[in-house]
Protein backbone atom coordinates (compact mmCIF):
# COMPACT_ATOMS: atom_id res chain seq x y z
CA UNK A 1 0.00 0.00 0.00
CA UNK A 2 1.10 3.01 -1.00
CA UNK A 3 2.17 5.97 2.10
CA UNK A 4 2.25 9.67 2.25
CA UNK A 5 6.09 10.09 3.05
CA UNK A 6 7.73 12.84 4.61
CA UNK A 7 11.29 13.25 4.54
CA UNK A 8 13.19 15.72 6.37
CA UNK A 9 16.91 15.93 6.38
CA UNK A 10 18.80 18.15 9.34
CA UNK A 11 21.46 20.41 7.32
CA UNK A 12 24.94 20.73 8.55
CA UNK A 13 24.21 17.67 11.32
CA UNK A 14 27.66 16.30 10.96
CA UNK A 15 28.95 20.05 11.67
CA UNK A 16 27.14 20.34 14.56
CA UNK A 17 28.24 17.29 15.82
CA UNK A 18 31.51 18.34 15.58
CA UNK A 19 31.71 21.41 16.84
CA UNK A 20 28.63 21.42 19.80
CA UNK A 21 27.14 18.47 21.15
CA UNK A 22 25.24 20.54 23.65
CA UNK A 23 22.96 22.07 20.68
CA UNK A 24 22.79 18.42 18.99
CA UNK A 25 21.21 16.95 22.42
CA UNK A 26 18.58 20.33 22.30
CA UNK A 27 18.22 19.53 18.19
CA UNK A 28 16.81 15.99 19.61
CA UNK A 29 15.24 17.03 22.36
CA UNK A 30 12.82 19.52 20.52
CA UNK A 31 12.38 16.32 17.32
CA UNK A 32 11.16 14.27 20.22
CA UNK A 33 8.76 17.04 21.38
CA UNK A 34 7.14 17.53 17.98
CA UNK A 35 3.37 17.20 17.51
CA UNK A 36 4.03 14.43 15.30
CA UNK A 37 4.41 12.04 17.98
CA UNK A 38 1.10 12.68 19.58
CA UNK A 39 -0.52 12.12 16.28
CA UNK A 40 -2.18 8.13 16.11
CA UNK A 41 -2.43 7.90 12.63
CA UNK A 42 0.69 8.73 11.58
CA UNK A 43 4.24 7.12 12.52
CA UNK A 44 7.85 8.82 12.72
CA UNK A 45 11.02 7.23 12.61
CA UNK A 46 14.30 9.09 13.64
CA UNK A 47 18.24 8.41 13.07
CA UNK A 48 20.59 10.32 12.57
CA UNK A 49 20.09 13.85 11.00
CA UNK A 50 16.74 12.54 9.64
CA UNK A 51 12.82 12.21 9.92
CA UNK A 52 10.76 9.91 8.19
CA UNK A 53 7.01 10.21 8.79
CA UNK A 54 4.22 8.25 7.33
CA UNK A 55 0.73 7.34 7.79
CA UNK A 56 0.04 4.07 9.17
CA UNK A 57 -3.71 3.80 8.09
CA UNK A 58 -5.06 3.80 4.21
CA UNK A 59 -7.16 6.46 3.48
CA UNK A 60 -10.42 5.87 2.77
CA UNK A 61 -12.34 9.16 0.76
CA UNK A 62 -10.73 12.05 -0.87
CA UNK A 63 -11.01 14.02 2.61
CA UNK A 64 -8.57 11.53 4.23
CA UNK A 65 -5.70 12.34 1.34
CA UNK A 66 -6.33 15.82 2.59
CA UNK A 67 -6.17 15.33 5.90
CA UNK A 68 -3.23 13.33 5.82
CA UNK A 69 -0.96 15.92 3.27
CA UNK A 70 -2.18 18.65 5.42
CA UNK A 71 -0.85 17.06 8.24
CA UNK A 72 2.43 16.44 7.01
CA UNK A 73 2.85 20.15 6.27
CA UNK A 74 1.53 21.15 9.79
CA UNK A 75 4.56 18.94 10.68
CA UNK A 76 7.00 20.73 8.87
CA UNK A 77 5.05 24.15 10.18
CA UNK A 78 5.70 22.90 13.70
CA UNK A 79 9.67 21.96 13.36
CA UNK A 80 9.83 24.94 11.52
CA UNK A 81 8.70 27.31 14.38
CA UNK A 82 10.59 25.41 17.25
CA UNK A 83 13.64 25.76 15.19
CA UNK A 84 13.63 29.03 14.05
CA UNK A 85 16.24 31.71 15.52
CA UNK A 86 18.33 28.68 16.49
CA UNK A 87 20.39 28.43 12.77
CA UNK A 88 19.24 25.43 11.98
CA UNK A 89 18.26 24.40 8.87
CA UNK A 90 16.22 21.54 7.18
CA UNK A 91 15.35 20.34 3.74
CA UNK A 92 12.34 18.62 3.53
CA UNK A 93 10.13 16.39 0.90
CA UNK A 94 6.77 14.61 0.63
CA UNK A 95 6.14 12.45 -1.96
CA UNK A 96 3.77 9.10 -2.11
CA UNK A 97 4.72 5.47 -2.67
CA UNK A 98 5.12 2.37 -1.34
CA UNK A 99 6.95 2.35 2.25
CA UNK A 100 7.44 -0.61 4.71
CA UNK A 101 8.09 -0.66 8.57
CA UNK A 102 7.93 -3.58 11.30
CA UNK A 103 10.77 -4.67 13.64
CA UNK A 104 12.58 -8.04 14.27
CA UNK A 105 13.11 -8.97 17.66
CA UNK A 106 12.91 -4.95 18.50
CA UNK A 107 15.36 -3.86 15.38
CA UNK A 108 13.44 -1.15 13.60
CA UNK A 109 12.81 -2.24 9.92
CA UNK A 110 11.99 -0.23 6.94
CA UNK A 111 12.37 0.43 3.34
CA UNK A 112 10.32 1.63 0.08
CA UNK A 113 10.65 3.21 -3.19
CA UNK A 114 9.43 6.41 -1.55
CA UNK A 115 12.19 6.46 0.86
CA UNK A 116 14.78 5.86 -2.13
CA UNK A 117 13.14 8.84 -3.96
CA UNK A 118 12.72 11.08 -1.19
CA UNK A 119 16.26 10.36 -0.64
CA UNK A 120 17.59 10.70 -4.10
CA UNK A 121 15.63 13.81 -4.80
CA UNK A 122 16.60 15.79 -1.77
CA UNK A 123 20.31 15.90 -2.57
CA UNK A 124 19.77 17.54 -5.68
CA UNK A 125 17.77 19.90 -4.28
CA UNK A 126 19.69 23.57 -3.65
CA UNK A 127 17.92 25.12 -1.38
CA UNK A 128 15.53 24.70 2.15
CA UNK A 129 11.96 24.23 3.29
CA UNK A 130 9.63 22.00 2.14
CA UNK A 131 8.77 20.75 -1.08
CA UNK A 132 5.98 18.80 -2.52
CA UNK A 133 6.06 15.94 -5.42
CA UNK A 134 3.82 16.94 -7.63
CA UNK A 135 2.00 13.79 -7.96
CA UNK A 136 0.68 15.02 -4.64
CA UNK A 137 -0.16 18.78 -5.33
CA UNK A 138 -3.81 18.16 -6.01
CA UNK A 139 -3.97 16.80 -2.47
CA UNK A 140 -2.92 19.98 -1.00
CA UNK A 141 -5.85 22.45 -0.39
CA UNK A 142 -4.50 23.93 3.04
CA UNK A 143 -0.51 25.06 2.21
CA UNK A 144 0.13 27.26 -0.78
CA UNK A 145 2.63 26.01 -3.22
CA UNK A 146 4.07 27.12 -6.58
CA UNK A 147 6.59 25.27 -8.85
CA UNK A 148 9.92 24.94 -7.98
CA UNK A 149 11.27 22.66 -10.90
CA UNK A 150 9.39 19.71 -13.22
CA UNK A 151 8.95 17.64 -10.17
CA UNK A 152 8.55 19.49 -7.00
CA UNK A 153 6.48 22.51 -5.72
CA UNK A 154 8.06 24.68 -2.96
CA UNK A 155 5.10 24.82 -0.34
CA UNK A 156 5.17 28.07 2.22
CA UNK A 157 4.71 26.86 5.73
CA UNK A 158 4.30 30.55 6.82
CA UNK A 159 0.32 30.41 7.78
CA UNK A 160 0.97 33.62 9.53
CA UNK A 161 1.76 35.49 6.81
CA UNK A 162 -1.22 34.39 4.81
CA UNK A 163 -2.55 36.30 7.09
CA UNK A 164 -0.97 39.27 6.79
CA UNK A 165 -0.89 38.90 3.08
CA UNK A 166 -4.57 38.61 2.52
CA UNK A 167 -6.09 39.37 5.56
CA UNK A 168 -4.10 43.07 6.40
CA UNK A 169 -3.42 43.26 1.88
CA UNK A 170 0.44 43.37 3.09
CA UNK A 171 0.50 46.71 4.31
CA UNK A 172 2.45 47.87 7.45
CA UNK A 173 2.67 48.82 9.98
CA UNK A 174 0.25 46.21 11.41
CA UNK A 175 -3.07 47.18 12.81
CA UNK A 176 -1.71 47.05 16.61
CA UNK A 177 -4.77 46.33 18.18
CA UNK A 178 -5.16 43.42 15.84
CA UNK A 179 -1.46 41.87 16.65
CA UNK A 180 -1.93 42.63 20.14
CA UNK A 181 -5.60 40.88 20.72
CA UNK A 182 -4.17 38.19 19.08
CA UNK A 183 -1.04 35.53 18.60
CA UNK A 184 -0.30 37.26 15.17
CA UNK A 185 2.54 39.18 16.57
CA UNK A 186 3.91 35.82 18.41
CA UNK A 187 3.77 33.35 15.70
CA UNK A 188 4.59 35.91 12.99
CA UNK A 189 8.32 36.01 14.81
CA UNK A 190 9.16 32.00 14.03
CA UNK A 191 7.79 32.95 10.58
CA UNK A 192 9.81 35.89 9.97
CA UNK A 193 13.08 33.85 11.14
CA UNK A 194 12.24 31.46 8.52
CA UNK A 195 12.13 33.13 5.35
CA UNK A 196 15.04 35.20 6.57
CA UNK A 197 17.06 31.92 6.23
CA UNK A 198 15.40 30.91 3.06
CA UNK A 199 16.08 34.38 1.21
CA UNK A 200 20.23 34.41 2.77
CA UNK A 201 20.11 30.58 1.57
Amino acid sequence: MDKYFLYIDILGFSELVQTDLTRVDELYEIIASLNVHKHHVFKAIIFSDTILVYNNGEPRSQEDHYYLLMYLCEFVHDLQNRLAGRNIVFRAIITKGQFVHYEINGIPCFYGSALINAYNSEKTIQAIGLFLDKSCANESDIFNYCEFNDRYDFVFTTKMMDVVEFDYEGNFPLDSYGVEQTDLGWLLIPELLTLKKINKN
